[in-house]
């Protein structure tokens, strides 16, 4: 079964009382998630840790958690989750309702959809590595990830031009 982070951008917010930010983000990368730098719209997960409340980050996380869009966790949360003790909770309902109007092509509309996520997901999964470095077993190693992933990127726009 997946670990309920995999695949999952997970933004950190204030300094973890349990342990350093980085001892975290390994963690975080060691079941499948993504560290993230920013609240974007394909974030799964807000982490705040001490002192989160009083920063405009926490307040916009807020506003999205009201909007059902994000899922604001506490320090305690995210190492219950992390360590398989708890599930993660349900997303909150939006305050508001929503109107959906069906496209004319659904599944087109999805791929297209999926195909944004996966492209967004590898992205950053790509900048996390390449900022924060790789956990190997003789200690962390620095690798700039970045330009392969542009060679990757020009490549597919050559492919789909032909």
């Amino acid at each position: 079964m997946a670990h309920p982070f995999q695949d999952r951008l997970v933004v950190f917010i204030g300094t973890p009382r349990r342990c350093t930010r980085q001892t975290a983000r390994d963690a975080l990368i060691a079941v499948g998630g993504i560290p993230d730098a920013k609240i974007v719209c394909f974030t799964s997960f807000v982490v705040a840790f001490g002192r989160a409340d009083t920063t405009k980050v926490y307040q916009h996380a807020l506003k999205f958690e009201r909007d059902g869009l994000l899922t604001v966790l506490t320090e305690a949360q995210f190492f219950d989750i992390l360590e398989g003790r708890a599930a993660p909770p349900e997303k909150p309902k939006p305050d508001k309702e929503v109107i959906v109007i069906p496209p004319e092509d659904a599944e087109a509309v999805e791929r297209e959809f999926e195909q944004i996520k996966t492209d967004t997901i590898n992205r950053r999964r790509m900048d996390s590595l390449a900022r924060y470095g790789v956990q190997t077993p003789d200690g962390r190693m620095k690798i700039d990830l970045r330009p392969l992933d542009n060679i990757r990127r020009v490549m597919k726009i050559i492919k789909d031009q032909e």
